[in-house]
């Protein structure tokens, strides 16, 4: 069995034995907004996820929310929806007329979650950054992290950053958009931008993956849906000229995305793997990333 699938299930198991020891509260709200990626004045859905906190995540199913946005230094409504029944909320608008950014919020009752719309601008570079093994030390720091929360005793710094990981992403983000595209499910959405905050990452779009199953580290599961999402942003006029990560799916997913080998960074065993750049143990700061 994979380490990645075996860590998922221990966690679940150690969710559940937590439920049942009266350690886990019945209602921690862990919603979450996807930041979204649109080109000027164009259509584009707004998603979110409600989820509460039991032996497992548990979805808020057929719930009524809604939606703002600030602009122009105002919180404006957008509209209300219903979840469906995995908890998920869709409401579609069109982008602003300028590139630039957009804050977001998404409320169930008083329960907010929040995320970001970037408008780009045409011809915009992007970078691509993994995140678990690629900007912290492995895969297992996610879900060690996770069980900490589950005990309401979690490590203010969160999981363990690789070495020179913030210097390689502001290094990044010095000629194009960073993207941060993750393995984890929408649940842990809200930990994985306090996360990212607490450790003064370079803002971008923070992109996981939209369906609980897609998280198994498969080809067919994260491996394709990080494809998906890639091609995705090539066909609003996004251009990688860059890409990092860890492990064989991200391999796959950036070699069909058509992310040129030679800018394909690799931290860890995988690294070198179908021709990529070694990355490593660490990221070396003097290095240039072209």
């Amino acid at each position: 069995m994979p380490p990645r699938l075996r860590l998922l299930l221990l966690s679940a198991v150690l969710s559940s034995v937590l439920s049942a020891m009266g350690a886990l509260e019945s209602h921690t709200p862990y919603h979450s907004a996807s930041d979204v990626v649109a080109t000027p004045d164009s259509a584009v859905l707004l998603t979110a996820w409600f989820h509460n906190c039991t032996a497992a995540q548990k979805c808020l199913e057929h719930v009524p929310v809604r939606a703002e946005w600030l602009l122009d230094g105002l919180w404006t409504p957008i509209g209300e929806t219903t979840t469906d029944g995995e908890g998920k909320a869709v409401l579609a608008v069109k982008a602003p007329l300028k590139p630039g950014t957009v804050k977001l919020r998404w409320w169930y009752k008083q329960q907010p979650a929040e995320a970001t719309l970037f408008v780009i601008r045409p011809g915009q570079t992007a970078s691509v950054f993994d995140i678990d093994g690629t900007l912290t030390v492995s895969d297992a720091e996610n879900w060690k992290d996770y069980g900490r929360r589950l005990r309401h005793d979690p490590r203010p710094g969160g999981p363990k950053l690789r070495a020179n990981a913030v210097a390689a992403v502001n290094g990044a983000a010095g000629d194009s958009l960073v993207v941060y595209l993750t393995g984890r499910p929408p649940w842990l959405g809200r930990p994985t931008r306090q996360w990212l905050n607490y450790h003064q990452f370079p803002d971008g779009p923070v992109l996981w993956m939209p369906f609980t199953r897609d998280i198994l580290p498969t080809q067919k599961r994260v491996g394709e849906a990080k494809l998906a999402q890639l091609k995705s942003l090539q066909n609003l006029g996004l251009t990688f000229i860059r890409a990092f990560g860890n492990a064989s799916t991200d391999i796959h997913a950036y070699e069909r995305a058509g992310i040129p080998k030679s800018r394909t960074f690799i931290m860890g065993k995988h690294g070198g793997e179908g021709g990529t750049v070694r990355g490593g143990t660490a990221y070396p700061v003097k290095d240039k990333l072209d």
